[in-house]
């Protein structure tokens, strides 16, 4: 369904959006007004589809309620909806019964990606993180991994590791350029670099929200019923990250009926979890059961990603470092997410919070090096 946003604004309290008549009925010039209560993600707000009176409309829904003003320059476009003709329109009748989803497909960006800066700056960036990283350093709350930091030649005082320019720049290069990952449909395993691009679902949204139920906390049901949406929708490509916790289920075996879930409920790739070794170990294990493989046959042929993020600044907790040596050392690839807000935890300035952001990779790309050379990784 086409929706034209003509604007959007946010006066006061009040949440504005203006939405070209995709439902018309509801006045003279085609505009829907409509309340609802919170949206299905965390920041509140979100795009919602519908039938209404035998016709699709669209409208914005934020936290509280929503109003979709009449516009004056519904007057051009009487006879069109959201600018479609009549003969369109008529022909998305004939085949509203039979929708089509699109097909399960690779995607690959035929398009340079933007460069947003020169490589002269680029490189004054990267220059700049390998400075933090040699004078101030990373902190690493994870004894182990400090240790292995310290066999390697960094210089650890107490719970802050510096780390050798040199020594960050010959373990970083040790990553592979793209790498791929097993689903259990092999028809469905993915390619990870170059200009592919994977589209996956959210990780980690706080709660479980409907139109019918509205918010509330999530169970394992509910966990299913979602997993079960992305497997239908051949848009999604991956699983990820584990949707809502399950509330009704205890929190020191729940990590175990999530995989289980993923591995009955998918036939698609879905991320692991990295909150802490126990869950990682648990997840490889379950991984490797469910390919038919073992430990090794992983190692060769990765199926997990997962997502580990520092504590900026320039901070690696336990449970992050506990999960990345665990899968790191398993063979499977790792994401690193620097938890950058500038002017909050990192530099107002662009030039800062990017030297800041791309430190703390470094320094964890580094470790994941440690672990297992060669290991699959993700900036």
């Amino acid at each position: 369904h086409h929706v034209d946003l003509l604007a959007g604004s946010h006066v006061g309290r009040s949440r504005r959006a203006c939405v070209r008549g995709i439902h018309h009925g509801n006045g003279p010039d085609g505009y829907r007004e409509s309340s609802c209560g919170n949206g299905s993600m965390k920041s509140g707000h979100g795009l919602f589809f519908g039938i209404g009176g035998g016709r699709p409309y669209g409208f914005l829904t934020f936290r509280g309620s929503t109003r979709l003003p009449r516009c004056p320059a519904a007057a051009r476009h009487r006879g069109t909806v959201a600018g479609v003709s009549r003969e369109n329109r008529a022909r998305g009748r004939r085949t509203a019964s039979g929708a089509r989803p699109a097909p399960w497909r690779a995607v690959v960006n035929p398009y340079e990606p933007i460069r947003m800066l020169s490589d002269d700056h680029v490189e004054h960036v990267h220059r700049a993180s390998l400075t933090l990283l040699h004078t101030t350093g990373m902190r690493v709350l994870h004894p182990p991994a400090r240790r292995l930091l310290a066999e390697a030649g960094c210089v650890v005082d107490d719970l802050m590791v510096r780390f050798d320019p040199e020594l960050v720049e010959e373990m970083v290069a040790r990553a592979p350029s793209s790498f791929v990952l097993r689903a259990r449909n092999p028809a469905r395993d993915l390619t990870i670099g170059g200009r592919h691009v994977v589209f996956t679902s959210v990780g980690g949204p706080a709660f479980a929200s409907d139109a019918e139920r509205g918010r509330r906390p999530g169970s394992h049901a509910e966990q299913a019923e979602y997993l079960r949406v992305i497997q239908a929708l051949d848009v999604i490509q991956q699983e990820g990250g584990g949707p809502f916790e399950a509330m009704d289920l205890a929190p020191e075996t729940r990590h175990l009926d999530l995989c289980l879930s993923l591995i009955r409920l998918l036939d698609k790739n879905w991320q692991g979890i990295a909150l802490g070794r126990d869950r990682a170990a648990d997840c490889i294990d379950m991984a490797a059961i469910a390919l038919g493989t073992d430990r090794d046959g992983l190692a060769a042929a990765p199926a997990l990603l997962t997502i580990v993020n520092t504590n900026t600044p320039l901070t690696l907790d336990i449970p992050m470092a506990e999960g990345l040596i665990e899968l790191a050392g398993a063979g499977q690839a790792v994401c690193v997410t620097p938890f950058t807000l500038a002017g909050a935890m990192a530099p107002a300035t662009l030039a800062g919070a990017l030297a800041l952001q791309n430190a703390e990779m470094l320094a964890v790309g580094t470790l994941i090096q440690l672990v297992r050379p060669g290991a699959p990784m993700m900036y």
